[in-house]
């Protein structure tokens, strides 16, 4: 009896060997495959936006073909033009960078000389070289090259989410063919994408709100690159918990460089409130029950995918990690997994 005991436990303790292994060979080779995953990955998230709009339009007795082709005309056409403006923002800041090291050169003299009244000692010249222009300008135009760069990769995630949005409509009859069990798989697979697909739609459209909100607000202030911090407000908002903090930082030190402490005060606090009302009530009131996803869960994914995927892991943390904890939920041996990820609200 205690023979067959320890078999049985050296065997599950061979499968959960067995199981690490196949999750680090598999994370390697994502890892390898990055730049081909990540393309995929951004070609089946904005086909799966797209699609509602797809089969909304056929409803209105539009073909499918051409629904999907004037759905991707119109992103294609209105991401070219902001990213024409990007590029356009990016250059005047480039241009004006050494205006700004002069006014930031002048403040941190200043604040040297207060800070040695109270014994506190810092090199005014040493912190201007965290703000090296060679590294800015090495920065910027490695930032302008890959937004160079992404232009050509445009053609490839476009012409692969139009083929999986073509594509979609046969993906129920293939999988109820393969699957040993259809019915409960398609159940499990159909919740997943509807999951994925609310949190993609009302995180893109809260981001849009925000990013024009933000544009505004600071037009509004006279801040300097304004359309450029709308921008960035509208991308790192799809970054959970940080990239709303991230996209204040930028505009609040020009407005401290540029118009003083009291500029900076009214731009953060705008900032505090664009993000409560459009991140703390609309973004919840919109996501319903929520994620069911732990905040820890969300953090803890945003380091992992980051690491995994670089920045757009970190964009697609949370629809990622919906995927896993589904999976797991529906997996005997994962469900206290999934249980440890929640939120506790279905405990």
């Amino acid at each position: 009896m205690t023979d067959e005991k320890n078999e049985s436990n050296l065997m599950s303790a061979r499968q959960v060997l067995f199981i690490f292994a196949s999750i680090v060979v598999l994370l390697a080779g994502i890892k390898t495959a990055g730049s081909i995953v990540i393309l995929i990955l951004l070609a089946a998230f904005f086909a799966v936006i797209l699609h509602p709009v797809a089969a909304k339009l056929q409803q209105l007795k539009v073909p499918r073909g051409i629904a999907i082709t004037f759905i991707v005309l119109v992103i294609i056409s209105v991401f070219m033009a902001i990213m024409t403006m990007l590029a356009s923002s990016l250059n005047d800041f480039i241009r004006a960078y050494p205006e700004y090291a002069q006014i930031l050169m002048s403040k941190l003299n200043q604040l040297e000389v207060q800070a040695a009244k109270f014994d506190i000692h810092f090199s005014a010249e040493e912190v201007m070289k965290i703000f090296d222009p060679s590294s800015l300008f090495t920065f910027a135009t490695g930032l302008l090259s890959h937004l160079s760069g992404a232009m050509s990769r445009i053609l490839l995630v476009t012409m692969l989410c139009v083929f999986m949005l073509f594509e979609v409509r046969l993906i129920p009859i293939k999988l109820k063919k393969v699957l040993t069990e259809p019915d409960v798989s398609m159940k499990h697979f159909q919740r997943a994408v509807n999951a994925v697909s609310k949190y993609l739609l009302i995180k893109t459209f809260v981001s849009m709100v925000t990013g024009i909100i933000i544009w505004i607000f600071l037009t509004y202030m006279d801040v300097r690159f304004a359309f450029l911090w709308g921008v960035l407000a509208f991308a790192l908002n799809f970054i959970p918990n940080v990239g709303s903090i991230l996209a204040a930082i930028f505009p609040i030190i020009q407005a401290l460089l540029l118009g003083g402490f009291y500029d900076a005060i009214i731009i953060a606090i705008g900032y505090l409130i664009v993000n409560i009302i459009m991140g703390n009530i609309i973004d919840t009131r919109l996501m319903g029950k929520g994620l069911g996803l732990s905040t820890l869960t969300v953090f803890m994914s945003l380091i992992f995918w980051g690491w995994l995927l670089g920045p757009v892991g970190m964009f697609l943390s949370v629809p990622l990690t919906i995927i896993i904890k589904i999976m797991l939920e529906n997996n005997h041996h994962g469900k206290k997994i999934a249980i440890l990820m929640g939120d506790g609200k279905s405990i």
